[in-house]
C-alpha cells in the first residue's frame, strides 16, 4: 500500500503546482483588464472634459512616473518624441484669448520679439527662445497658439537679439560655458528634419569677448563691442550669416554700454551705479562723430524714445524724468519711481509703458535690482507725453492669480494692441492685451498730470 501512495502523493504535488500557475495566470489576466479598463476609463473621461483625444501616449503618461513612460514610450513603435518640453497637445498650446493678461512661456526664456515670418509671410509673431534648451517657439496672439519651431539644443543662453534678413528672422545667441562667453549668429534652417517636423538651428560663431551688443531699428544690422589692450573696438554688421563686421568704432575707455534707436545713431552710455555719476553720448554712423549728450548724475540709468528727441531717465533715487535731447530745458518730473529699462516708448516716440513698482523697498539702486538683491512687484503704468498725463493701467497683483511681475524687456505688437513682459524673477513672459474696454475701466483716482 505504501508503494501506492507514493504515485497519489506525485499527482497531488503536480495538481497543486499546476493550479498555482494557473491561479497566476488568472491574477495577471484580472490585473490586465483592469489596468485595461482603467486606461479607457480615464481616456473616455479626458476626451469628455477636454473635446479632444489624448491619445494611447498621453494616458500612458499620467499613468506612469515620468522615468518609468519615458522608458515604456522609448519602446512603442510610435514616432513621437517625448522631449518637446513646451510641446503638448493643440488644446494645451491655446491660451485663453479672453484673459487680459497671463503666462506664455511655462520655462524661463532668454529673450522674446515680434517677428515677421518667412518672405512673403505677412502674419506677425512672438518668437521667444527656451533658456533650458535653446529650443525656438512661435506664438500668435490673435489665435493664441504656441508651435515648437526648432528642435536643436543650446542649452544656458543668457540672452538672445533678434533681427530680421530676407529668408526670415535672425538672431544672436548669448551664454557663458566654461568661464568663456559664446556669441552665435543663427536662424533658423528652412529644411525640416525627416523624422520630426521641426527645424535645425544653422549659424556661425561670432567673436568670444563681445561685452556689450545692440540690433538697429530696423532688425537688418547689428553692432557690438570688444575689448582691446586700449579700451573698446566697435564693429557694424549684417545679419545675412555670410556677411562680415566692420570695424567703425574705438575709445580709450572699456566699459561702455549701447543701445541703437535711430538707424544713424548709436547710444553709449556708462554702466549705471549707485555712486557713479553716469554719463551718455551719441555716435553718428555716418559721421563717426562722437558727442556727449547729457551726465554727471549718479546711479545714471536712460531709455531714448525711437526718434531719439526724448530722453527718459533716472538716477540713483529712480524718480523719472523726462528731457529733450536737442535744448538745455529743465526736465520734467514724471511722479512715477522706477528704472527706465523697465519701460517702452511707442514707436511715435509720444507714449510710454512703464513697469512700475508698486512699493519701493530701500535699497542701494539700481546695483540691487540689477544683482537680484531686491525684487519688485509692478504695475503697469502709460505715460503720455503728448497730453501729459500719467496712468495706471493694470496692477497684476489685482488680478485673479494675484501675479507678482517684476517688469523688463518691454515690446508691443506692430498695431500696439498687446504688451508683453518678461518677468525678471523667473524669466518667463506675459502677455497684457490692450483694448479699448481695458483701458476704459482705469480709474480716474490713477491718473495725474506731469509737472514741469
Amino acid at each position: 500500500m505504501l508503494l501506492q501512495v507514493e504515485p497519489v502523493v506525485s499527482r497531488f504535488k503536480n495538481l497543486s503546482i499546476k493550479t498555482a500557475k494557473m491561479k497566476k495566470i488568472l491574477f495577471i489576466i484580472i490585473i490586465i483588464l483592469i489596468l485595461g479598463g482603467g486606461v479607457l476609463y480615464y481616456q473616455k473621461n479626458k476626451t469628455s472634459t477636454s473635446g479632444e483625444k489624448t491619445g494611447v501616449i498621453e494616458t500612458l503618461k499620467d499613468f506612469f512616473p515620468s522615468s518609468t513612460s519615458r522608458k515604456i514610450l522609448e519602446n512603442l513603435p510610435f514616432g513621437t518624441s517625448t522631449e518637446n518640453s513646451e510641446q503638448q497637445t493643440d488644446e494645451e498650446n491655446r491660451l485663453n484669448l479672453n484673459t487680459e493678461f497671463q503666462p506664455i512661456s511655462q520655462n524661463q526664456i532668454s529673450g522674446a520679439s515680434v517677428v515677421m515670418g518667412q518672405t512673403g509671410e505677412k502674419k506677425t509673431s512672438v518668437w521667444y527662445l527656451e533658456k533650458e534648451t535653446g529650443y525656438v517657439f512661435s506664438y500668435q496672439p490673435e489665435t493664441g497658439k504656441k508651435e515648437q519651431l526648432s528642435n536643436t539644443t543650446w542649452p544656458g543662453s543668457l540672452e538672445v537679439y533678434w533681427g530680421q534678413a530676407k529668408s526670415g528672422p535672425i538672431f544672436i545667441l548669448r551664454r557663458i560655458k566654461n568661464s568663456i562667453t559664446e556669441n552665435y549668429l543663427s536662424q533658423i534652417d528652412s529644411k525640416k528634419s525627416a523624422s520630426t517636423s521641426l527645424s535645425e538651428l544653422t549659424g556661425i560663431n561670432l567673436p568670444i569677448n563681445i561685452y556689450s551688443l545692440a540690433v538697429s531699428p530696423s532688425k537688418e544690422q547689428y553692432f557690438y563691442l570688444t575689448t582691446s589692450s586700449e579700451g573698446s573696438v566697435g564693429y557694424i554688421g549684417s545679419f545675412p550669416l555670410n556677411s562680415s563686421p566692420v570695424k567703425i568704432f574705438d575709445s580709450p575707455y572699456p566699459k561702455w554700454q549701447v543701445a541703437w534707436l535711430e538707424e544713424n545713431n548709436i547710444i553709449f552710455h556708462t554702466p549705471a551705479q549707485v555712486n557713479q555719476d553716469g554719463l551718455v553720448y551719441s555716435f553718428n554712423i555716418k559721421t563717426r562723430s562722437f558727442e556727449r549728450i547729457f551726465g554727471n548724475i549718479k546711479g545714471l540709468t536712460s531709455l531714448f524714445s525711437p526718434d531719439t528727441k526724448k530722453i527718459l531717465f533716472a538716477g540713483n533715487d529712480l524718480k523719472l524724468n523726462l528731457k529733450y535731447s536737442s535744448n538745455g530745458a529743465t526736465p520734467i518730473t514724471l511722479g512715477i519711481s522706477t528704472i527706465p529699462e523697465k519701460c517702452l516708448w511707442t514707436k511715435d516716440s509720444l507714449k510710454i509703458y512703464c513697469s512700475v513698482p508698486n512699493n519701493l523697498p530701500s535699497g542701494s539702486y539700481p546695483d540691487d535690482w540689477y544683482q537680484g538683491a531686491i525684487n519688485f512687484s509692478d504695475s503697469l503704468w502709460l505715460i503720455d507725453t503728448k497730453t501729459g498725463t500719467t496712468k495706471q493701467i493694470y496692477n497684476p497683483e489685482n488680478a485673479t492669480g494675484k501675479y507678482k511681475i517684476d517688469g523688463v524687456k518691454l515690446f508691443l505688437t506692430p498695431n500696439e494692441d498687446y504688451l508683453f513682459i518678461i518677468n525678471k524673477t523667473d524669466d518667463t513672459l506675459w502677455q497684457l492685451k490692450l483694448t479699448d474696454s481695458f483701458t476704459l475701466k482705469t480709474t480716474a483716482s490713477s491718473s495725474s498730470k506731469l509737472n514741469p
